[in-house]
């Protein structure tokens, strides 16, 4: 420990590297901007003594004879931490130039240079002897606990000049006086766009204490640099705090502690925080669309100035916990999450400002969704090639439909609507096999469908199975589902069949006791079934009944287990997105 008011030799703060040992670049090596220096480095970098940036002589740094060079107009600089606050500090190191040039730039040692702090602690022009020459900076108040120090040379005399330093060292010349006022640890909490807690640790008692807060830092111990400020009166040893109101929202502040007793003054450090974004600027969930394995949120973008925005997720209650999923540009108004089937989830949105840290509440901006089921076959009429009878089932599983013999095989054909699309055309005497038969997990799960499609003439099956298993039938001029061969339409709307320029959604489920049966997003009956047990394995007809359907098929989805009353609104919508994109239970004709 360093006796007050004389000398001391012993570093007693925060400065990494001093010596530029690291990165090791060998006798003969050398690299701008190093990584892993602790330095950063603008147009200077560390070198070894018989690199071209050497000097007449080898450094006197004990720690090795590595240097940091620093060429033209450069610099490099480093954070100084750990100091004591009201110590007085020094700085030592060597100084010299490249050989082959007739002299050194100009160097200057800087605090915290661009700040309203700045303080020039060392200066001199060229020197024009190469050989290392010993320097010490003036003697410095530590006004706060930490400084950004910073070498910068310039190049008044033009040509190719070089400075060289070494054997950085920082000295503690002399502590503060005995019985000072000493602050350290200071920090904030409960942050809003309009105020915030503030608080630092006080080393003994005061019998007056001022709180001061800017929009810049004021490292100077004059009260009129800060532009506001609170009485808090006598305070005891231990941790300060006070809170301070009628701050602006997404603005940067410092604040520092002033403290007085009937010997000694003391400051603390300057420390900073940043309010946040104002609730104007609150991002708002618009929407938050689900399909079998996303979930597509879009919100409003009320925020003038963020520099981007947050995301976070919950997967287990409105209450979190929530972690961050993404981080969004500025002016992002959606995202694409990743979901799992069956699974709720819960988002909070938050818009930051970067350059401050601030940010809005995110609780004050939430919304939550449920994720569909994933369906177990998916035949888009786009994924169909009419040359080999293939079509691909897209819904990730393999499932995929073929016809091997030319003549069964339906037509692809261009079609317009609000939309171009492409439909699968049957002429009522071709149909597609499944390679693989979709199946019922067990009786009562049942199954849920949906099709896309223009039936043409008397109906027939959409797509069924063998020996009377499930089928999904459009017949005649009333919408009917079969099942083991019973009829079970509803009857309530009658679909117009034989009108060449009917487009329409339908859906039906049904298990091993009752279904339900929609049409363009409507209800349009229930029914009681019967036991069924194999699987669906035809698209076009039903295996061994001349049930031929004709029409056209934009898409057919099926899912092994009855949905929900959500979930099927859900794929509805999505596919009036794709297909339709005007509002459900219009019915599209073609042109």
């Amino acid at each position: 420990m360093c006796a007050l008011m004389f000398s001391c030799t012993v570093p007693l703060a925060a400065l990494s590297n001093g010596g530029f040992e690291t990165p090791d670049q060998g006798a003969s090596g050398f690299d701008r901007f190093p990584a892993g220096a602790d330095w950063a480095f603008n147009g200077a970098g560390v070198a070894g003594p018989s690199s071209p940036w050497k000097c007449n002589s080898t450094s006197p740094d004990p720690s090795g004879d590595q240097f940091a060079f620093l060429q033209d107009s450069s610099s490099i600089s480093q954070s100084l931490s750990a100091l004591t606050v009201g110590g007085n500090y020094s700085i030592s190191f060597v100084e010299s130039y490249r050989t082959g040039t007739s002299a050194s730039n100009d160097l200057a040692l800087i605090l915290d240079e661009g700040l309203f702090s700045a303080n020039t602690i060392y200066y001199n022009s060229a020197i024009t002897d190469n050989s290392w020459q010993s320097r010490q900076s003036s003697e410095f108040l530590a006004e706060k606990e930490s400084y950004t120090l910073t070498f910068r040379t310039s190049n008044p005399l033009g040509g190719d000049r070089s400075s060289i330093i070494d054997g950085v060292t920082v000295t503690l010349i002399s502590g503060p006086a005995a019985g000072a006022i000493l602050w350290s640890a200071g920090g904030n909490t409960a942050i809003t766009g309009s105020s915030a807690n503030v608080s630092a640790t006080l080393s003994t008692n005061t019998t007056g204490t001022l709180l001061l807060w800017d929009t810049a830092e004021k490292g100077k111990n004059n009260t009129g640099d800060w532009a506001y400020s609170s009485n808090l009166g006598a305070q005891a040893g231990g941790n300060t705090t006070a809170a301070i109101s009628g701050l602006s929202p997404d603005t940067a502040y410092a604040f520092r502690f002033y403290g007085e007793n009937n010997d000694t003054t003391g400051w603390s450090a300057a420390y900073t925080f940043s309010t946040n974004l104002s609730g104007a600027q609150t991002p708002v969930f618009t929407s938050a669309n689900v399909l079998a394995s996303s979930i597509t949120l879009t919100w409003t973008d009320h925020a003038s100035n963020e520099t981007g925005y947050s995301l976070s997720r919950s997967d287990s209650g409105s209450t979190g916990p929530y972690n961050t999923v993404a981080s969004l540009a500025a002016d992002s108004t959606s995202y694409v999450d990743t979901a799992t089937a069956r699974q709720s989830y819960y988002y909070r949105l938050t818009a930051i400002n970067t350059s401050n840290g601030s940010e809005t509440s995110a609780a004050s901006c939430q919304t939550s969704a449920t994720v569909v089921t994933s369906p177990v076959l998916r035949l888009q009429a786009s994924n169909y090639n009419a040359s080999t009878g293939d079509w691909s089932d897209s819904s990730g599983l393999g499932n995929d439909a073929s016809q091997g013999t030319a003549s069964a095989r339906p037509a692809l054909v261009s079609v317009q609507s609000p939309k171009n699309i492409s439909v699968v055309r049957f002429d009522g005497n071709d149909f597609l096999s499944l390679s693989t038969g979709i199946d019922s997990v067990t009786d009562s799960d049942g199954f849920t469908a949906f099709a896309v499609l223009r039936p043409d003439g008397s109906g027939g099956t959409i797509f069924g199975g063998s020996s009377g298993c499930f089928q999904y039938r459009v017949g005649g001029t009333q919408d009917t589902v079969r099942q083991q061969q019973l009829g079970l339409g509803s009857g309530v709307t009658s679909l117009p069949i034989g009108s060449s320029n009917i487009f329409s959604s339908i859906n039906a489920k049904v298990n091993d006791s009752a279904g339900t049966f929609r049409l363009d997003g409507s209800d349009d009956g229930s029914f009681t079934a019967s036991a069924f047990s194999a699987s669906i394995s035809y698209i076009g007809n039903r295996n061994g009944n001349a049930e031929w359907f004709n029409g056209d098929i934009a898409e057919i989805r099926i899912y092994d287990m009855q949905l929900s009353v959500a979930e099927i609104t859900a794929v509805e919508e999505e596919l009036y997105r794709l297909y339709f994109a005007v509002a459900r239970g219009t019915i599209i004709r073609f042109y």
